[in-house]
C-alpha cells in the first residue's frame, strides 16, 4: 500500500506544474491522471482525490503532503510514469534509482494544419534522441522529424490522415494520451484553373476527406452545389453559373477545416472553325445547342483571310437550340473562320450544303473544336481519281504560322510539303497540288503556332463498281493521337461500302485489333488484326472483315498510339429515298456516360438517325433528350444491350417537322459511344453527313505526349483556344 501511495507521490513530484485558475488557487498537474488533473493539451479539469470530490490546493498544503509523502518514503524506489521535471530522466531520488517517463503531450502547434506541413508537439518525456520513437497522427506515424527532444518534438503530419484526428507520442516507455487536430484541407492544383460556368474542374490535394457531408467549395463567397466526385485527394465539381473573372478557390472538409485559396479565373467557353464558305453553291449554318438549365450569351467572331473580322450576338435559351444562317450574316463569296464565345459550356455544329463546282453536291458538317494545337492529326486522304482534297488552316496569332505537311503515303512512307498562313488569316491548300495525285495518305500537320486545321473531301466515288456516288466530307483535325478508337455507325448492306484508314506516324510498325459488335439479331462479336507499317497508313475495306449485310461498331485497340477515320460512302434508299454521297468521322477515344448533338432536324427531305455502341460485358440504359427551339420535346430511354449496337430513326422516336438536339446520359449500366448520321435532299442536293456526338474532354487525358517517329518541334503542343489571346482582332472597317 505504501509502495503504491509513493508511485503516486512519484508520479506527482516528477510533474509539479501548477495552473492557476480564476481563483488564483493552483490546481493539481496533468500527469497525476490517478487523481485528476488537467486533460491532454490544455484541457483543465479539477484536481480529484481517490473518493471523487474535487479539490483546490493551495501552494503550503501541496509542500506539506510532499513532505510528508518523502518522509515516510524512505529507500522505496519511486515509479515515475510521465514527465521530465522532478525525478524523470537520470533523477536518483534516495539512493539512486533510476525513475522512467511515460510520454505526456502537453500541447501541439499549430493545432490543425494540412498533411505535409511541420507541427511541433510539447510536453515531457520523449527522451533526448528518438531512437525507436514516434510520433502517431491517427493510424499514421510521422516518417519526418525535424528535431527531437525530451520537452519537444518538430515532425511532418503525415499523409493518408483526414478529419479530425488523435496525436500521441510512443515511446519504450509507454504511448501518452492524445491529443486532439484537425487536418486541415490542402489544395495542390486545379485543373483546369480557368473554365467556363457550369464546367467540371478538378480539385487534388489532401485533408478533403472521404465523404462530403457537410464539405463544399467555395468560390470567392458562392458555394458551388454540384458535385461529380469528392474523396479524400480529389474533388470534381462543376463551376458556378453566378460567378466571374478572377476569384479564389477555397475548399471546406466536413469536420470543419479550411483549405488556403487557390487562384481561378472564370472564362468563356470557346470553340473555333478553319472551314467556311459562303459563295455560290455553298450554304452555311451554326447550330448552338444549350443543355445548360440556364439561358447563355453567346458572341460569334467571323474571321475573314485579310484578317479583320465580324461578330454576332445572341442568346440562347436553357435547354434549348439556336441555327445562325452564316450566309446571311457575313454576305455571300466569303472564306470564313469562326470562333465561337459562350458564358456556359455548349455545343457548335457547322454543317454545310453544296454543289461543289456545280458537279458534286452534298453537305458535310463537324463539331467545334475547343483546341488550338502546333501538331495536327488526320489519317484519312486521296488524291485519286474523282477525288479533291483540302487543308483548311486558321492562323488567330499575331504571327505567320509555318506550316510543314507530314504526309504518311501508303506504300511511299512520309513525304513533307511546306506553307504558311499569315497572321489572323486563314489559308486553304490543295493537297492534289501539294502531294500530286493517287496517293493514298495521312497527314500530320505541324505549325510554328497554334492553329485549328480541318480537312475536307469532294469526290466522284467510284468504288469497286464505277458507283459514281457524288458528294463530300469533312473532319475537324485532332491534337493527339490515342491507343483506342471507337465508331458506333458502320454498315456493309447493300448501297453502302464502308473502309477504315488507320495512321501510324512513328517509326516502328504497329498491330491494331479491331473489334466488331453487330446489330441485333446479327451474329457475334467478331475480331481481326492489321499491321500499320511505320509512318505510314494502312486501309481497311470493312466488307473484307465482317462480311455483307452487317449493321456494325467497331472498337480499335493498340499497344502503340496512332489515329483512325471511318469513311463511308453510300446511295441511301431508306423510306423510298434513293441518295448518295459519303461522309467521315474520326473515331471517339473513349466510351462515354454524356454525349451530346446540337444539329438535328426531321423535316422534309431529311433522315436523322442515331447509334449507339455498348462494347462492355453489360446492358447500358440510356436516355434521350430531344431538346427544340423552345425547350425540351420529349425524353425517352432505351436499353443498349452488352457487346452491341443500338440504331433509333429519330424521325420516328422524336417526331417529324422538328429543329433538334439531342442530349443522350447513361442511366445505368456501362458508357456507351454515340454517332448521329443524317441523310438528306437539301434545295435539290443529296447527300448525308456524320459526326461523333460531344463530350467534355480533359486535355491532359488525351493521346501521346511524344513519338519517336517524328522530330518536330511541335510535338503535342495543344492548348485551349479559350486561352489564346484573342485582343488583337480587329473589326471589320476598323
Amino acid at each position: 500500500m505504501v509502495e503504491g501511495f509513493l508511485c503516486v507521490a512519484g508520479e506527482f513530484i516528477s510533474n509539479l506544474r501548477f495552473v492557476y485558475t480564476t481563483s488564483g488557487l493552483p490546481e493539481m498537474p496533468p500527469a497525476w491522471s490517478k487523481m485528476g488533473g488537467i486533460g491532454m493539451c490544455g484541457e483543465k479539469r479539477p484536481a480529484v482525490v481517490p473518493d471523487g470530490i474535487p479539490v483546490k490546493l493551495s501552494l503550503v498544503m501541496c509542500c506539506l503532503l510532499l513532505s510528508a509523502l518523502l518522509f515516510f518514503s524512505g529507500p522505496v524506489p519511486v515509479k515515475a510514469s510521465a514527465g521530465t521535471g522532478g525525478l524523470a530522466g537520470n533523477a536518483q531520488p534516495h539512493g539512486g534509482a533510476v525513475a522512467a517517463a511515460v510520454p505526456y503531450v502537453t500541447a501541439i502547434s499549430p493545432g490543425s494544419a494540412p498533411v505535409g506541413a511541420e507541427v511541433t508537439v510539447a510536453g515531457s518525456g520523449f527522451g533526448p534522441n528518438q531512437g525507436n520513437s514516434y510520433v502517431s497522427f491517427g493510424s499514421e506515424a510521422a516518417v519526418q522529424y525535424g528535431s527531437w527532444s525530451e520537452l519537444s518534438i518538430v515532425c511532418v503530419v503525415p499523409a493518408g490522415i483526414y478529419g479530425r484526428v488523435t496525436v500521441t507520442v510512443t515511446t519504450d516507455e509507454g504511448t501518452s494520451e492524445g491529443c486532439p487536430f484537425l487536418v486541415q484541407p490542402k489544395i495542390e492544383s486545379v485543373d483546369p484553373d480557368a473554365a467556363p460556368k457550369g464546367t467540371k474542374i478538378a480539385i487534388t490535394g489532401s485533408g478533403f476527406e472521404p465523404e462530403r457531408g457537410d464539405g463544399f467549395v467555395l468560390f470567392d463567397s458562392t458555394r458551388a452545389t454540384e458535385y461529380v466526385l469528392w474523396s479524400d485527394t480529389r474533388i470534381e465539381v462543376k463551376v458556378p453559373v453566378n460567378v466571374s473573372g478572377n476569384l479564389m478557390v477555397r475548399v471546406f472538409s466536413p469536420s470543419g477545416g479550411e483549405s488556403p485559396p487557390a487562384d481561378f479565373e472564370v472564362v468563356p467557353f470557346t470553340v473555333g472553325f478553319a472551314e467556311g464558305y459562303t459563295g455560290p453553291g455553298f450554304q452555311e449554318f451554326l447550330c448552338i445547342g444549350n443543355a445548360q438549365p440556364y439561358p447563355t450569351g453567346v458572341v460569334i467572331v467571323f474571321l475573314f483571310p485579310d484578317g479583320s473580322y465580324l461578330d454576332e450576338r445572341l442568346t440562347v435559351p436553357a435547354n434549348s437550340r439556336a441555327t445562325v444562317d452564316v450566309n446571311t450574316a457575313v454576305g455571300p463569296g466569303e472564306d470564313v473562320s469562326a470562333i465561337v464565345f459562350s458564358d456556359l459550356e455548349v455545343v457548335v455544329e457547322r454543317p454545310m450544303y453544296f454543289n461543289y463546282n456545280r458537279r458534286w453536291t452534298g453537305g458535310h458538317d463537324v463539331i467545334g473544336t475547343p483546341y488550338v494545337s502546333k501538331l495536327w492529326f488526320f489519317a484519312e486522304g486521296y488524291t485519286g481519281p474523282g477525288f479533291e482534297e483540302w487543308i483548311c488552316v486558321l492562323n488567330p496569332s499575331e504571327s505567320p504560322a509555318n506550316l510543314t505537311f507530314h504526309f504518311q503515303v501508303q506504300g511511299a512512307g512520309e513525304l513533307k510539303r511546306y506553307a504558311s498562313v499569315p497572321p489572323l488569316s486563314r489559308g486553304s491548300f490543295k493537297v492534289n497540288d501539294l502531294l500530286g495525285s493517287n496517293h493514298q495518305c495521312s497527314l500530320a500537320l505541324e505549325s510554328s503556332q497554334y492553329v485549328v486545321a480541318e480537312r475536307s473531301m469532294y469526290f466522284d466515288y467510284l468504288g469497286g463498281n464505277n458507283r459514281h456516288w457524288e458528294g463530300g466530307h469533312c473532319v475537324m483535325g485532332v491534337p493527339y493521337l490515342s491507343t483506342e478508337f471507337y465508331f458506333a455507325e458502320g454498315t456493309t448492306r447493300e448501297g453502302f461500302e464502308e473502309w477504315i484508314t488507320i495512321q501510324n506516324p512513328d517509326s516502328e510498325a504497329i498491330t491494331v485489333i479491331a473489334t466488331y459488335q453487330m446489330g441485333e439479331g446479327q451474329g457475334g462479336t467478331v475480331q481481326v488484326s492489321h499491321v500499320v507499317p511505320p509512318q505510314g497508313r494502312e486501309t481497311v475495306y470493312v466488307p473484307d472483315d465482317v462480311g455483307k449485310g452487317k449493321d456494325v461498331s467497331v472498337k480499335l485497340a493498340s499497344s502503340s498510339y496512332f489515329l483512325a477515320e471511318r469513311p463511308m460512302y453510300f446511295r441511301y434508299t431508306g423510306y423510298g429515298a434513293s441518295w448518295e454521297g459519303g461522309h467521315c468521322v474520326i473515331g471517339a477515344v473513349e466510351a462515354a456516360s454524356e454525349w451530346f448533338f446540337a444539329e438535328g432536324y426531321t423535316g422534309y427531305g431529311f433522315h436523322e438517325w442515331l447509334c449507339l455502341q455498348n462494347p462492355s460485358d453489360e446492358e447500358s440504359s440510356v436516355e434521350v433528350s430531344y431538346l427544340g427551339n423552345g425547350g425540351a420535346i420529349a425524353v425517352k430511354t432505351v436499353s443498349v444491350p452488352a457487346r452491341s449496337r443500338k440504331t433509333l430513326l429519330v424521325n420516328e422516336h422524336a417526331g417529324p417537322n422538328l429543329e433538334l438536339s439531342c442530349r443522350l446520359r447513361v442511366l445505368s449500366g456501362p458508357p456507351v459511344v454515340a454517332e448521329r448520321p443524317m441523310y438528306f435532299i437539301f434545295r435539290g442536293w443529296d447527300g448525308g453527313h456524320d459526326v461523333v456526338g460531344y463530350y467534355p474532354l480533359d486535355l491532359e487525358e488525351e493521346g501521346a505526349s511524344g513519338l519517336s517517329g517524328l522530330s518536330v518541334a511541335g510535338l503535342g503542343q495543344k492548348a485551349w483556344l479559350r486561352d489564346l489571346p484573342l485582343r488583337h482582332l480587329r473589326g471589320r472597317g476598323e
